[in-house]
C-alpha cells in the first residue's frame, strides 16, 4: 500500500497535458459563472426591491453592479474550487499528495 494514497491501489501519475488542464479549468468556470450569475441576480433583485438603486446614478449603479458582482464572485471561487477538486473527470481524479517530511 503507499502511505500518501487513501487506498491499497497505487496510483499512477499523469501529465498534466492542455487537454486535462482544460478540462479542470472548464469545470471550474462554468460552475463559477452559473453560481455568479445567480446569486447576482437574487441579490441584484433584493436591492432593486430596497429601492437602493433608485437613489444612484447611473454610473454609480454601473460602479455598485461592477463591485458587487466581483465581491460575490471573488467569494463563491474557493467554493467552487474545492468542488471541481472532489470531482470524478472521465480518465482522473485530482489528488492533493503531501511532501514527504524534510530532515
Amino acid at each position: 500500500m503507499n502511505p500518501l494514497s487513501s487506498s491499497p491501489v497505487d496510483a499512477s501519475y499523469l501529465e498534466p497535458t492542455f487537454r486535462r488542464t482544460l478540462r479542470i479549468w472548464w469545470a471550474w468556470l462554468w460552475r463559477v459563472g452559473i453560481w455568479a450569475f445567480g446569486l447576482n441576480f437574487v441579490f441584484g433583485f433584493i436591492l432593486g426591491l430596497a429601492g437602493i438603486w433608485g437613489e444612484l446614478q447611473p454610473v454609480e449603479r454601473f460602479y455598485f453592479s461592477f463591485l458587487f458582482g466581483s465581491v460575490v464572485s471573488l467569494a463563491i471561487q474557493p467554493l467552487i474550487l474545492r468542488r471541481v477538486l472532489r470531482k470524478d473527470f472521465r480518465e482522473f481524479r485530482i489528488r492533493l499528495v503531501s511532501e514527504p517530511p524534510k530532515q
